[in-house]
């Protein structure tokens, strides 16, 4: 006879972890302590960047794969100087159109044609100088603290 596993309820109705899922949750909170990312809150990096990698996205394969090593390289400098900044090579964004694309939070400045030139702009005016690069932006979508636009019915 196969045993089901069934989650237990607990006294506010919520199912409870079952142990492997509790090993996941140890060996995910691990990584991410060694990826330096905040599990409490404080600390942890002040921007994330999302770089889209899809084919249809960057164009030139090749300078697509040279603004991730661009990315890769620029990061681990500003780290270096005290300026942590978390990276996300992602595989679709979901605009495939005048990639590569490149997401900057929490501001949600998105932006087109990333070369490794363009890059170097948003790095450096962007995420230290704290000015979005409008020639490159093509959308905004902040993370914000009051709520989303489709909460408040924009």
């Amino acid at each position: 006879m196969m045993h089901q596993k069934r989650a237990s309820t607990s006294v506010r109705g919520a199912a409870s972890v079952d142990d492997s899922s509790k090993d996941g949750i140890k060996k995910a909170t691990k990584k991410a302590r060694s990826r330096g990312i905040s599990l409490d809150g404080h600390g942890g990096f002040s921007r994330h960047v999302l770089l889209c990698s899809h084919s249809n996205c960057r164009g030139d394969h090749d300078e697509g794969k040279e603004t991730r090593k661009r990315l890769q390289t620029r990061l681990k400098a500003l780290a270096n100087e005290g300026i942590r900044v978390y990276r996300s090579q992602v595989d679709c964004l979901s605009i495939c159109r005048s990639g590569p694309l490149m997401v900057v939070y929490p501001e949600g400045t998105w932006y087109h044609s990333v070369t490794p030139e363009v890059l170097d702009r948003i790095i450096d005016e962007h995420i230290v100088g704290g000015k979005v690069v409008e020639e490159y932006a093509f959308a905004r979508n902040p993370l914000c603290a009051m709520g989303t636009a489709f909460e408040s019915g924009r």
